[in-house]
Protein backbone atom coordinates (compact mmCIF):
# COMPACT_ATOMS: atom_id res chain seq x y z
CA UNK A 1 0.00 0.00 0.00
CA UNK A 2 2.82 2.35 0.87
CA UNK A 3 4.33 1.93 -2.61
CA UNK A 4 0.98 2.95 -4.10
CA UNK A 5 0.62 5.99 -1.82
CA UNK A 6 -2.28 4.40 0.05
CA UNK A 7 -2.77 4.27 3.81
CA UNK A 8 -5.08 2.65 6.34
CA UNK A 9 -7.46 5.55 5.80
CA UNK A 10 -8.03 4.30 2.23
CA UNK A 11 -9.19 0.84 3.39
CA UNK A 12 -12.83 0.16 2.59
CA UNK A 13 -13.00 -3.46 3.76
CA UNK A 14 -10.69 -6.26 4.87
CA UNK A 15 -11.21 -9.93 5.70
CA UNK A 16 -8.77 -9.73 8.65
CA UNK A 17 -9.65 -8.61 12.15
CA UNK A 18 -8.05 -5.43 13.51
CA UNK A 19 -5.68 -7.56 15.63
CA UNK A 20 -4.63 -9.52 12.54
CA UNK A 21 -4.04 -6.29 10.63
CA UNK A 22 -1.64 -5.08 13.31
CA UNK A 23 0.47 -8.26 13.14
CA UNK A 24 3.64 -8.14 11.05
CA UNK A 25 3.13 -9.78 7.66
CA UNK A 26 5.86 -12.11 6.36
CA UNK A 27 6.27 -11.10 2.71
CA UNK A 28 9.30 -13.28 2.05
CA UNK A 29 9.52 -15.69 -0.87
CA UNK A 30 7.85 -19.08 -0.85
CA UNK A 31 4.68 -20.11 0.95
CA UNK A 32 2.37 -17.91 2.97
CA UNK A 33 2.79 -18.50 6.67
CA UNK A 34 0.36 -15.78 7.70
CA UNK A 35 -3.42 -15.69 7.39
CA UNK A 36 -4.75 -15.31 3.85
CA UNK A 37 -6.65 -12.08 3.31
CA UNK A 38 -8.29 -9.74 0.86
CA UNK A 39 -8.16 -5.99 1.46
CA UNK A 40 -10.06 -3.43 -0.57
CA UNK A 41 -9.12 0.24 -0.79
CA UNK A 42 -10.78 3.01 -2.75
CA UNK A 43 -8.58 2.18 -5.76
CA UNK A 44 -7.17 -1.36 -5.40
CA UNK A 45 -7.60 -4.89 -4.08
CA UNK A 46 -4.70 -6.45 -2.15
CA UNK A 47 -4.11 -10.15 -1.51
CA UNK A 48 -1.03 -12.31 -0.93
CA UNK A 49 0.40 -14.16 -3.91
CA UNK A 50 2.46 -17.33 -3.77
CA UNK A 51 4.59 -18.87 -6.45
CA UNK A 52 6.94 -21.81 -6.51
CA UNK A 53 10.65 -21.30 -6.92
CA UNK A 54 12.50 -24.04 -8.67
Amino acid sequence: MEQRNESCEDVVRCTLSEDDLLAEFDDSYGTIEDKPFTLWTKERVYFPAVYEIG
